[in-house]
């Protein structure tokens, strides 16, 4: 019993990579071993069965389908961010801190008043500190109404004066609840010009900007906040410090 029970195993196992380096190009195939693939051929043949009805063999195809499908989407969104790069993501406007030649670029769609996003902040920021081979890039994505709008408009003007990081701190780390005058009144004591801030942020070329910023998260199906493009990964939801570097081990990883 033993022994047909790690037969079936090895079949199982020889099968999904088969099936695998098959779906996937990225994957290398392995050294042909004629021999096992006659046995395996044999034992398939004299157990019609076994694959329909080993449930090791469908989860392992289920993984490969998936893995396959989270590829194709990776690769969709690293064309499509490729493509719209001069336009939205290496804009003028867009804030980012971090060198241009980063091995890793983390690109954050976040929201002024998203209780995720600023439970992330700390996190992200203790990485920035013990990582240096990184690139942030800020995007607004107002999703909380009229003072999320406010706020992320804030965020842009404040980055034509240089007071970007500083801004984004303020009100990152704030508790208290985002009104104008609040977000004014926060500019001022960073020394920003609320003149010329308020001036930038009906300032057409900031309102299409955002409206910019907002297309390409549709077409990148993101529609909540925090939600973060670590090299070519989609991740929904909060970050955390711990998560965040196994992310960017294997994105390293992929690069070599």
């Amino acid at each position: 019993m033993i022994r047909r029970v790690r037969v079936d195993r090895y079949v199982v196992l020889i099968v999904v990579v088969v099936f695998a380096t098959a779906c996937s190009e990225s994957l290398q195939h392995p050294d042909r071993d004629p021999q096992t693939e006659e046995l395996v051929r044999q034992y398939l043949t004299d157990n019609p069965g076994f694959l329909l009805n080993n449930p090791e063999f469908l989860a392992g195809v289920r993984a490969v389908a998936q893995a396959r499908e989270e590829r194709r989407q990776a690769l969709a969104r690293r064309a499509l961010l490729d493509a719209r790069a001069s336009v939205v993501i290496d804009a003028e406007l867009t804030p980012a801190i971090g060198p241009a030649d980063a091995s890793v670029t983390i690109i954050e769609f976040s929201d002024y008043q998203c209780v995720p996003c600023k439970a992330s902040y700390p996190e992200l920021a203790a990485v920035a500190v013990s990582d240096s081979d990184l690139r942030f890039v800020h995007k607004q994505l107002p999703v909380y109404g009229s003072h999320s709008v406010l706020a992320a408009r804030a965020a842009v003007a404040a980055h034509r004066q240089g007071g970007f990081a500083a801004f984004h701190h303020e009100l990152m780390t704030g508790t208290l609840p985002l009104t104008a005058e609040l977000v004014y009144g926060m500019a001022g004591d960073l020394g920003l010009d609320v003149d010329v801030l308020r001036a930038d942020m009906r300032d057409p070329v900031v309102i299409e900007y955002l409206s910019a910023v907002r297309r390409l998260a549709e077409q990148l199906d993101i529609d909540s906040t925090p939600t973060f493009i670590v090299g070519d990964r989609l991740v929904r939801g909060g970050l955390n410090a711990e998560l965040l570097r196994e992310i960017l081990v294997e994105q390293r990883a992929a690069l070599d």
